[in-house]
């Protein structure tokens, strides 16, 4: 046997318990990257572990993560799960997939979309609302997001913020990012009427409507424009005459990053809570003060009869659920959440060691 044949025997062998197909992972690649890199498709949306569109079982075998991956990515191996995009094969491994028809997944998503208006409702947030044309128009699920396309081919992620609407138009709120070159372009330069390209819908966020489920009070937690995914579900909630007890917390550091407080306040579906983290004296602030999911535990100690939607940082999420999950008695499998990793709330990895 040639050194190559050998180099080649030794590599982790992937098995897709479906069709029973098989693909070699050079040692430290992600499975995900070599899956694609052989033209298998698999699917996949956000490729930083947040949005679970490349969850798979473990059937036999183990996989690792970085330890820069988000904590709950790391955490699915021991539930038998894994997130393809940044799971590495320890050994070989078998996964329950699916496999995707053999194209580029973007291809079959790709859309255009006008501009339709741009409001700024904070320094640092700008609400564009998109309208695709007619026939590219989407069928979505509220808590679910898209990909804008930069100038570079780069994918932006964006959680659509409002429920399915008759014209088609798709809410998103953008926050600036410093030094974020596409952030910075739609708050600078783009205006009304100019085109986009996007992808999707993408993600598995959003209620979950099972008989047992609507039957439990619920969490929705958001941390600066992670509030957008919630606001879509609390849209759809209204309409549907959901009757679901819901509590709203909405954390920001100041003031203005509260954006449509006095929208949110007159929701009736659900109670709401806006907390600010370092409020200034310019931001009068007369509510709750300290770490949002802090405000959570204070109200409700005990959460092992919720279910939680959370979405903003990942250091909101992941602080958020070892809090509930250690110290409230909330099901791990109950937390659903939504890492934004540029949301713009205060940084909690204090709160994780707290």
């Amino acid at each position: 046997m040639s050194s190559a044949a050998m180099s080649l025997a030794r590599l982790p062998l992937v098995t897709l318990s479906r069709t029973g197909k098989s693909f070699p992972v050079n040692q430290g690649e992600v499975i995900l990257d070599a899956a694609l890199r052989q033209e298998i498709w698999l699917p996949h949306a956000c490729r930083g572990g947040t949005c679970g569109s490349c969850k798979a079982i473990i059937v036999a075998g183990s996989v690792t993560y970085d330890e820069g991956a988000p904590l709950r990515t790391r955490q699915a191996a021991l539930r038998s799960e894994a997130y393809l995009c940044c799971a590495k094969a320890v050994g070989d491994v078998t996964f329950d997939v699916a496999e995707l028809p053999a194209r580029p997944i973007g291809a079959m998503y790709r859309r255009p979309a006008r501009i339709a208006s741009i409001a700024k409702p904070s320094r640092d947030v700008a609400i564009v609302t998109l309208k695709p044309p007619p026939n590219a128009a989407i069928r979505f699920r509220p808590g679910q997001y898209i990909s804008l396309i930069g100038d570079d081919g780069r994918l932006h992620a964006f959680s659509i913020a409002n429920a399915p609407r008759a014209d088609g138009t798709l809410e998103l709120h953008i926050g600036r990012v410093a030094d974020g070159r596409f952030t910075t372009h739609v708050h600078e330069r783009v205006q009304a009427r100019d085109i986009l390209r996007f992808e999707g819908p993408f993600g598995e966020f959003g209620f979950c409507n099972d008989e047992t489920a609507v039957q439990r009070p619920a969490i929705l937690l958001a941390g600066g424009t992670g509030i957008a995914p919630i606001k879509a579900m609390l849209e759809a909630a209204e309409q549907g005459g959901m009757r679901r007890e819901l509590h709203l917390y909405w954390g920001s550091r100041h003031r203005d990053g509260l954006y449509a407080l006095d929208q949110f306040a007159a929701k009736t579906c659900a109670r709401f809570t806006p907390v600010l983290s370092e409020p200034s004296a310019e931001d009068g602030w007369a509510g709750r003060i300290g770490f949002v999911h802090r405000a959570v535990l204070q109200d409700f100690p005990d959460l092992s009869r919720f279910d939680v939607y959370a979405c903003g940082s990942p250091g909101l999420i992941d602080a958020a659920f070892l809090d509930f999950t250690r110290r409230a008695g909330l099901p791990a499998d109950r937390f659903f959440a939504d890492a934004f990793h540029n949301a713009g709330t205060v940084p909690l990895a204090a709160s994780v060691a707290g």
